[in-house]
């Protein structure tokens, strides 16, 4: 809807968000999103008035689902490192749902993971595990797709064009993912888990000593994992570096909650080295779909193009490889505090 304000027009959209199964007193509500069309940018501040004497209240460009979140659960202030990751996934549960901002899927995974270090029960540790994969499907064909798209946009104008079918084939895998995601986050073994989590219990401010204990017992798995890769570790190993990097990242993250600021360092370390042996295995997936679209190609310009992009993901690991002992020795000085 077009309106007239001053000497501006504004662009009025309405999105109407009812609970079909949740809490019985979150009532349906709207949620109005004002553009300037053109005219005075004053125009804006006018109708935000407008709004606001009719009773609504400001979101500040915030999402829909952080709407609807508001609604569910609006004096939810989590203490606990624990608690904070169970309310990172109900709130962004429900963007997840509706896809229309990936920041939702990337942070609903990232306290799901976080969480499955924290937590050593089972059958919990399990469900995450499975819930975490769904999710990291799409995410990972979201970073995968924003990627080729960027890097193929520097290819001469013909192999540009000819790899555009490429990309659409990995939007088709992405589309297929997220439906199989959507359907787990509507079945009943996800609702499980989260009443199982529900009834976790609140961890204790005297843990500090305990996570302190975990950050250093993982710290001494990555040395000795490290000692065993050897001067010229695969593409395997150096994944399975940096994913006991962000164990050590976590447990320093829920030291700092606790209260204990001892093991900052060692958590802005081991985030470093997980930064660049981030990019490593990014590069190392890239080429991966690469080679497997190689097979997909219909004409020699297209194979011509992926190996253009395939050569890049090789000097992309190789700047990883350079990078990635220095990132070590930072953190294994911290880890020597």
């Amino acid at each position: 809807m077009l309106s007239d304000i001053g000497q501006g027009r504004i662009s009025v959209r309405l999105d109407w968000v009812e609970v079909i199964a949740g809490p019985d007193d979150v009532p349906a509500f709207g949620v109005m999103e004002i553009e300037l069309v053109r005219g005075d940018p004053g125009a804006l501040g006018a109708a935000a008035d407008v709004l606001s004497e009719s009773g609504a209240v400001p979101l500040n460009g915030a999402p829909v689902s952080r709407a609807l979140w508001r609604r569910i659960a609006p004096d939810r202030r989590p203490s606990g490192w624990v608690e904070q990751q169970i309310v990172e996934i109900l709130a962004h549960d429900p963007g997840t749902r509706l896809g229309t901002d990936p920041e939702d899927l990337h942070r609903h995974r990232v306290a799901i993971r976080r969480l499955r270090a924290a937590l050593r029960e089972e059958p919990l540790r399990t469900e995450l595990r499975w819930v975490g994969d769904m999710l990291g499907a799409v995410r990972d064909l979201d970073v995968l797709i924003d990627y080729l798209r960027l890097e193929a946009a520097s290819l001469e104008a013909g192999e540009r064009v000819a790899f555009h079918p490429m990309l659409l084939r990995l939007a088709r895998r992405r589309a297929s993912a997220r439906r199989q995601l959507v359907e787990a986050l509507d079945s009943p073994r996800y609702f499980g888990l989260l009443d199982s989590l529900e009834l976790v219990q609140p961890e204790n401010p005297d843990d500090a000593d305990r996570v302190r204990y975990e950050a250093a017992a993982q710290f001494r798995k990555l040395r000795k994992q490290v000692r065993l890769a050897g001067p010229a570790p695969d593409d395997y190993t150096l994944h399975e570096l940096r994913k006991r990097a962000k164990r050590i990242r976590y447990a320093a993250e829920r030291c700092s909650v606790a209260g204990d600021p001892s093991r900052r360092e060692l958590g802005e370390r081991a985030k470093a080295l997980q930064d660049v042996l981030g990019v490593h295995q990014d590069a190392a997936v890239a080429e991966l779909a690469l080679r497997e679209l190689v097979g997909e190609a219909a004409r020699p310009v297209q194979a011509l193009a992926i190996g253009r992009l395939i050569e890049r993901q090789r000097a992309r690991k190789a700047g990883a490889r350079a990078e990635w002992w220095d990132a070590w020795r930072g953190l294994r000085r911290a880890g020597r505090d």
